[in-house]
């Protein structure tokens, strides 16, 4: 009975809708447009629980068809009850429902919600999913997505698992997968690679189904009932658009419902009368490619929401495994990082606390200032890279595979940046040696080594 009239309680409070508010826009134009790269990182595992809180903003959030600005509004939500279900938690879906595709509809997310009363919600992407370019809450879009459900349904628990990292596309996620994420058993995933899979040339059908295959099929294994959500997102110069494409085909095998962010504020400058600058003026009063600021997060916050309220709207709620059909290749189920400060540090290297640019990802990194000084990595399996800081000071990493001819990695960037290259790929599933040395320059920083295998030495 105590049961039941829980379940009741927490019922009539979902029955709540967040108000939509009108807030002033910045409509003033700068003419500087900078080409701004991926580059700021969130410290990769990070989980988050705090209480419900609320999101006030002036986003210009002006829905294309209409003439009359929307935004999100600071008051509490109110108590009226809807009259029908398909009627309630529907606001932002019903406002923004050209953008997501459903397919599976999230009804793992919202029975979760409604009978479990908790929801572990856990976050995969670059710089934008990390938050870069927002002033007023840290977190972009994720703190404000979470601050949105929290607001919704007051009586239960959202917890935040979020492994970003700035530059870095579904090359780096692949391996991080298993460990920062699906070890967390999370109910809810989003995924948003799109934009750097463009800026690192990850294109090609082949290494995108691998790299989305793999990560869904880790996450499904350790958690059948997981619901995913790819999300996409993109610069000025629509780095994105043949990705797209390839990433819905993946989307519909495996039932995924996906958010084309990108496209809201592409339609909301063509038809809603705003302008890039609107969404991705920065504070320093220059306009930037692919970070939103304030605005922008609140837009891609309440379009994800609407995700999730549609997920709300499927009475009566079901709890069941998620399709996992078989791979279309042959997908990376061993991929792995392993920190470079937990192997045996060759002479010549040595452990540093931080990358150049001041965040710890895998306890630190190890460093090397000499030219010459090899790390030979043996390991058997078929793929095999490193998380190594792209830099002003970085040089040229030689690498050596199986004892062939010397290639070169030039690690030369004017910020620092860490990022996930490989060395070696679809190899025959057989021991590997990988020898690396700085080349020329003054420093070089590993923090991980990357592969899909076992690790059998260092030295």
């Amino acid at each position: 009975m105590k049961k039941t009239l829980a379940i009741l309680i927490a019922a009539i409070m979902l029955f709540t809708c967040v108000g939509c508010g009108e807030g002033p826009i910045d409509n003033s134009a700068t003419t500087t447009t900078n080409e701004v790269d991926d580059t700021t990182t969130d410290n990769a595992d990070q989980t988050t629980t705090s209480s419900s809180g609320s999101v006030s903003s002036k986003q210009p959030a002006k829905d294309p068809s209409s003439t009359k600005s929307t935004g999100i509004s600071s008051t509490s939500s109110t108590t009226s009850k809807p009259t029908r279900a398909s009627e309630f938690h529907n606001v932002k879906y019903r406002r923004y429902g050209k953008y997501i595709t459903v397919r599976g509809g999230m009804k793992n997310t919202a029975y979760r919600i409604v009978n479990d009363l908790e929801l572990r919600v856990s976050f995969m992407g670059g710089s934008v999913t990390a938050g870069m370019g927002s002033s007023r809450v840290k977190g972009g879009f994720r703190t404000r997505l979470l601050n949105f459900l929290r607001e919704e349904c007051p009586s239960a628990l959202f917890t935040e698992t979020s492994s970003t990292l700035g530059g870095n596309g579904s090359q780096y996620g692949v391996y991080i997968t298993e460990q920062m994420i699906a070890s967390k058993t999370p109910d809810l995933v989003f995924i948003e690679y799109a934009v750097n899979n463009g800026y690192d040339g990850v294109t090609s059908e082949d290494k995108l189904w691998n790299h989305y295959e793999t990560m869904i099929h880790t996450i499904r294994k350790v958690n059948p009932y997981a619901d995913i959500v790819l999300v996409y997102v993109s610069d000025r110069n629509e780095r994105s658009k043949d990705i797209i494409p390839i990433l819905e085909q993946i989307a519909d095998k495996y039932q995924l419902t996906s958010v084309n962010l990108h496209q809201v504020v592409k339609d909301y400058i063509s038809n809603g009368g705003f302008k890039w600058e609107d969404y991705y003026k920065n504070l320093r009063g220059t306009v930037d490619s692919v970070h939103p600021n304030d605005n922008g997060y609140d837009l891609m916050a309440e379009v994800l929401f609407g995700a999730v309220q549609y997920g709300l709207t499927t009475t009566p709620y079901s709890y069941a495994k998620l399709p996992l059909p078989a791979a279309k290749g042959t997908i990376q189920t061993e991929a792995k990082a392993i920190a470079a400060t937990s192997c045996t540090i060759p002479t010549g290297w040595e452990k540093a606390a931080k990358f150049s640019y001041g965040v710890d990802l895998f306890g630190g990194c190890i460093q090397t200032t000499e030219t010459g000084k090899t790390i030979t990595v043996k390991f058997k399996g078929t793929h095999f890279g490193v998380l190594v800081d792209f830099a002003k000071d970085a040089g040229v990493l030689e690498y050596s595979v199986d004892g062939g001819a010397y290639q070169e990695l030039n690690c030369y960037l004017d910020y620092s940046n860490p990022k996930a290259r490989m060395l070696l790929e679809n190899a025959a599933n057989t021991e590997h040696t990988i020898t690396m040395r700085l080349a020329s320059g003054s420093r070089m920083q590993i923090a991980a080594y990357l592969m899909n295998g076992t690790l059998v030495s260092v030295g």
